[in-house]
């Protein structure tokens, strides 16, 4: 004997062409000192994977092979056009893949460990300015979109110049 009752199961549509949305921007200027600057994971080196570089081997790998972006556990080693000036610098997080933005003038795809997962940018010889990004999730893998622009023909009389050139950090998990 039927009891009458009829179970149906529907699978939902399949989700196309979806665009990933950013979810939180950060925005800060850092001091570039020797055209260099770090982003820095909360833990620094305490929290590095095994086998990752310093950010003093990362810093003179970077030099040695003329990149201008590397990355190891916890830390980047970003090299801009310039020596001495200040940078406005975005970071991102995003829920999938961003889009790709032909307005930059380098971009370049890396993964970075995280140990906290908290991230901020500094100069060599500056304090930080306190603006951070957490991506909210520990000890995890992140992809990262660098890209770099410049904004005029370079430095100005002001000092230090500002507004020569801008960065953008995007993280979407592995």
């Amino acid at each position: 004997m039927s009891s009458g009752i009829r179970i149906r199961v529907e699978s939902p549509p399949p989700r196309r062409n979806v665009v990933a949305e950013r979810v939180v921007e950060v925005t800060d200027q850092v001091y570039i000192d020797h055209g260099e600057f770090m982003l820095l994971d909360w833990d620094g080196g305490n929290g590095q994977a095994e086998g990752g570089l310093s950010p003093f081997d990362l810093a003179d790998q970077a030099r040695s092979s003329g990149a201008w972006f590397l990355t190891s556990g916890n830390v980047a080693f970003i090299v801009g056009e310039y020596g001495f000036h200040k940078a406005t610098v975005f970071l991102e997080r995003w829920d999938g893949e961003p889009p790709r933005d032909e307005g930059w003038a380098k971009v370049v795809d890396a993964t970075m460990f995280l140990s906290s997962s908290v991230v901020y940018v500094t100069g060599s010889g500056f304090p930080p300015s306190g603006r951070m990004l957490n991506l909210q999730a520990l000890r995890q893998e992140w992809n990262v979109r660098a890209s770099v622009r410049p904004l005029r023909n370079g430095p100005t009389d002001e000092y230090p110049p500002d507004n020569i050139e801008e960065f953008r950090m995007q993280f979407w998990h592995a």
